[in-house]
């Protein structure tokens, strides 16, 4: 939690201290709502992002002649936690329309005509990587998590086994080293 205070505090602070004077008041308000939203990101990562992506068109709604401001990061942010914290990856996937469409808008939006390719290559870029990064660590957590559960299962199987190995060591027969070194080496390594 003390993590997304500190995401959500740098977007408020995006959205005070660095939107440029020209812009409304309402777009650092709205910066703010950004920033609120993003508190609950990981709980809630589907109705961050609408909450976000609302509010990123509502600050294109209020400041037409406007440009991308620095707490537009928010965007990015519940992005990544979708595809990252979301149940499904379809939900990762979904949520590359509302973004696409947001990077429409901006590039559209770009002061000059001449500019707008590489304000299209810029976001394009961000965003993919943004999105990669949640994918990856999304897997990564996954596949961790996959190999905690099959150590845990490894170690009640050998649990499980251990009062045969009782029996039989009290009979004389001794299960051999190399084999207990084996399954122990075999469980560290899963």
């Amino acid at each position: 939690m003390a993590f997304d205070v500190g995401v959500a505090a740098v977007v408020a602070a995006f959205a005070v201290l660095l939107v440029p004077e020209p812009h409304p008041l309402a777009v650092r308000l709205i910066g703010l709502a950004m920033a609120a939203a993003l508190l609950g990101r990981r709980r809630w990562p589907l109705p961050v992002m609408a909450a976000v992506s609302a509010l990123a068109l509502l600050q294109v709604l209020v400041d037409l002649d406007g440009w991308a401001v620095p707490h537009d990061i928010a965007v990015l942010i519940a992005m990544y936690s979708v595809v990252k914290y979301a149940d499904r990856v379809r939900d990762g996937l979904l949520v590359i329309a509302p973004v696409a469409a947001g990077l429409a808008i901006e590039v559209w939006r770009a002061p000059e005509p001449a500019f707008r390719g590489w304000a299209a290559l810029w976001y394009v870029s961000i965003a993919v990587a943004t999105w990669a990064a949640g994918y990856t660590v999304r897997t990564r957590r996954l596949y961790v998590a996959s190999l905690e559960e099959r150590a845990a299962t490894a170690e009640r199987e050998r649990e499980h086994l251990a009062p045969d190995r009782d029996r039989a060591g009290a009979g004389g027969d001794r299960p051999e080293l190399h084999d207990v070194v084996a399954h122990s080496l075999a469980v560290m390594v899963v």
